[in-house]
């Protein structure tokens, strides 16, 4: 016999899972077995699928350039630093080239920002033109002030409050040197239809001397240098046209123009002055009443023409030169009213340009997709991951189905009347001869019940064995069960009577008073 597991080693090595194993015990029903393996085939089949469609494809990440910005759950891109400096067109087919002259953050000027292809949202600041009567040429220039969602992390605003990057951008043409892309040829073909129709205003460009004030003409009045005495215009001393219009914010239209409007000059906008014009104030103004407002003698916003030999003659306003008691030509104010609308024309078509819509660039962006495993890592995947969650659940099965068992077990035991669930292996006592028990008639019998449910005495019957006294009838004590033979107790040969139901084994058997012998299996 093995001896006893005491001890501190045992005692530590008890809580070890490998210090014991268990004892396994088999199914009784069939079909416990073939749920179980039917069970295991649909959990491993069901782990495998689950595994391929989660786990089965592997990332592969891959750089492009691109010139939309795209942040989503399979593209990725880095966002562009634009300085000033840079060149430009707004997205799609922007109509001018941009050049960034100046760029203010929350935290203040800046040389630089990062841009994702948020839309612009700009008023129109500077607008001006440049027409050579001889050369039949022309150039312009127009600004904007734009606004872009700052992606920095900004922990504190700027001294105005507001959180956008301010980017301040010019473009400028010129017909003599520059060209401009296909797409924005209808835009492009309509300014330069409208600049080119100045000309019409030059063979009436003819005045005598001493009509135009000399105050019009260099030094303008001031101090520096005498008038010049010829204060005559013609056609041929008329070199070009300049007009310019500054200090204004001119706002986008909540709906784009189609550039028709006005007899092709474009649509009207709303005009503020900016807050640091003298007189500024929130009146919307139309172009005229804007330059109305801007052209003093700061040269805000103006109007020259200029000579040959002479220099640029300031045509102002209809109201400033009636204010020095001198009556413009008419070809001054429709010169005048004719190239303002022209410039309406460039502001029209320059706020549609940087209004709702992106600025041109290319992105470095990081494109993910997946590829299947190749079939050696897929099986190693299935494997690895089937095991431990396989196991598991597998174990619970298994042992609930034994508890199921058990517990029927238990059932089955419990249903079995009292008096049939005696011991069937009583422990003998060494102590006592093996040989045959004898218990007479006034004496109990003893037994040891499989459970603990009391049993009633055993009944008292009368004695009726003759002349046997009645204090000396035996009885002789049967065992049940698959005792050993040699465990049963029987009746003393030389006394010649057995207990039990039937004939026994000498004479005629006496009745067993507590009903027939159960039979030995």
């Amino acid at each position: 016999m093995a001896s006893e597991r005491t001890g501190v080693f045992w005692r530590m090595a008890g809580v070890l899972p490998f210090s014991s194993y268990p004892v396994s015990k088999g199914f009784r029903q069939k079909r416990t077995v073939a749920l179980l393996a039917f069970a295991a085939i649909l959990l491993y089949s069901s782990l495998t699928l689950w595994n391929i469609l989660t786990q089965g494809k592997s990332k592969v990440y891959s750089s492009i350039l691109m010139d939309t910005f795209s942040s989503s759950s399979t593209t990725a891109c880095t966002a562009r630093t634009i300085s000033v400096g840079d060149t430009l067109y707004t997205s799609p087919s922007g109509n001018f080239r941009w050049a960034v002259t100046n760029t203010t953050a929350p935290g203040g000027q800046g040389k630089s920002f990062l841009y994702g292809g948020a839309p612009l949202v700009s008023n129109i600041t500077f607008v001006s033109l440049l027409y050579y009567f001889a050369g039949q040429s022309y150039q312009y220039e127009v600004c904007a002030e734009a606004t872009v969602p700052t992606l920095k992390a900004i922990t504190t605003l700027a001294p105005s409050g507001k959180p956008d990057t301010i980017v301040q951008m010019c473009a400028n043409f010129d017909i003599t040197r520059d060209s401009f892309p296909g797409w924005s040829t209808t835009a492009q073909g309509a300014v330069q239809n409208k600049i080119y129709g100045i000309a019409a205003f030059l063979p009436q460009l003819n005045f005598a001397s001493g009509v135009i004030p000399q105050i019009r003409f260099p030094p303008y009045g001031q101090q520096g240098g005498p008038p010049p005495n010829d204060t005559s215009i013609t056609p041929s001393a008329s070199y070009d046209l300049s007009i310019w219009l500054d200090g204004i914010d001119y706002l986008p239209n909540p709906t784009p123009s189609t550039g028709t409007e006005n007899s092709g000059f474009g649509a009207t906008h709303p005009i503020v002055l900016r807050s640091d014009v003298p007189g500024a104030n929130d009146s919307m103004l139309d172009i005229g009443g804007a330059f109305e407002a801007t052209v003093e003698d700061n040269l805000t916003s103006g109007m020259v023409l200029n000579l040959n030999g002479v220099g640029g003659v300031r045509l102002q306003t209809q109201l400033l030169n009636s204010q020095i008691g001198f009556t413009e030509p008419a070809v001054w104010t429709n010169m005048r009213n004719y190239s303002l609308s022209t410039l309406n024309l460039i502001l029209d078509i320059a706020s549609n340009d940087v209004n709702a819509r992106g600025l041109e660039s290319s992105y470095l962006c990081t494109v993910t997709s997946e590829e299947w495993k190749s079939l050696p890592s897929m099986v190693a995947m299935i494997l690895g991951n089937n095991a431990a969650l396989f196991g598991l659940i597998f174990g619970m099965l298994v042992a609930f189905a034994g508890w199921r068992q058990d517990a029927g077990d238990r059932k089955y035991s419990n249903s079995i009347p009292p008096q049939q669930q005696w011991d069937a292996s009583p422990t003998p006592d060494p102590s006592k001869s093996r040989s045959s028990t004898y218990l007479f008639a006034d004496q109990q019998p003893t037994y040891s019940p499989v459970n603990t449910v009391s049993r009633p005495p055993f009944p008292q019957r009368e004695p009726s064995w003759g002349s046997i006294p009645p204090n000396q009838q035996p009885y002789a004590f049967q065992g049940y069960g698959n005792r050993n033979e040699d465990e049963i107790p029987m009746l003393a040969p030389n006394r010649g009577y057995s207990g039990g139901g039937g004939g026994g084994g000498g004479g005629g058997g006496l009745p067993n008073p507590y009903g027939p012998r159960p039979q030995r299996r």
